[in-house]
């Protein structure tokens, strides 16, 4: 087999099309942007990234899926200027509030997909192009391509290396075929194609899965599976209680989970000082 001929954006596309319990709508982010803010316990994984990014505190930082926050919120205290981009007009309300209560007056917030935004009429550019976790674009090429052309300095993605037990739990309870998301190598594959020769690295954490109460719990799994029957509601309504346990903080989580992401990073500038 010519690997040169291997086309990894559309093995790719196909991938994710097939990937199960999976954000993918706006309407799913939207109605998990009030969860996502207090769902994970806290954990070293974005000190970490912003400590290998190492940004200067004249730089810019584009977040490509900001979500709520999860990136833009600590990178605006080392970055002079965040642009935070995502498809959920309602994730990023939850991002503006948290801002807010923080003092943060640093983040600007931009509803678009990245597939629909335009470079210099939407966005300008950064110093810094980041897509944290949040790489779930169908066509992976022209929004690798896109983010390249959007910094000035250099690009971070970081993406899956590892599996997802906790939803593979809940799709088998529920009787549902499970597939993982795609991992990195497709990504590291197709910038390789663009003629981007990425470097490679790993952050490993622990995720702290947490949930105020199994009502928030029920209704993130409801949104994350894309709707569930009345029979896969009870089923997942009575289970809940076994999966996760209850907490110091009066609410309920899920067994320490070990994650692994792998990190892809490149400079556009001649000698990255």
């Amino acid at each position: 087999m010519d690997i040169e001929g291997i086309d990894w954006n559309r093995l790719w596309s196909e991938a994710l099309a097939r990937t199960t319990s999976a954000f993918t709508t706006p309407a799913q982010w939207t109605g998990a942007a009030g969860i996502h803010r207090h769902w994970t316990g806290p954990d070293d994984y974005m000190d970490r990234l912003l400590a290998l990014i190492n940004p200067r505190p004249d730089w810019s930082v584009l977040d490509v899926g900001a979500g709520a926050g999860a990136f833009s919120l600590p990178a605006a205290a080392r970055f002079q200027r965040v642009t935070a981009l995502d498809l959920s007009s309602g994730a990023l309300e939850v991002l503006a509030e948290r801002a807010r209560l923080a003092g943060l007056a640093n983040i600007k917030t931009v509803h678009l997909a990245w597939e629909e935004a335009v470079i210099g009429r939407d966005v300008p550019l950064h110093d810094v192009v980041a897509a944290s976790r949040s790489f779930t674009m169908e066509d992976a090429r022209g929004a690798l391509a896109k983010m390249d052309r959007a910094a000035r300095r250099r690009v971070y993605l970081t993406w899956r290396a590892c599996p997802r037990p906790l939803d593979r739990q809940v799709s088998e309870l529920l009787g549902r075929p499970y597939q993982e998301y795609p991992s990195y190598i497709y990504l590291y594959n197709i910038l390789y194609q663009i003629g981007i020769q990425a470097n490679v690295g790993f952050l490993s954490h622990v995720l702290q899965v947490r949930y105020p109460d199994l009502e928030t719990a029920l209704t993130h799994w409801r949104l994350k599976m894309g709707g569930l029957s009345p029979r896969e509601e009870e089923t997942l309504a009575a289970s809940l209680p076994r999966i996760l346990k209850p907490d110091h903080q009066g609410g309920w989580s899920a067994e320490p989970i070990p994650m692994r992401w792998a990190l892809l990073w490149w400079s556009k500038e001649p000698a990255d000082a």
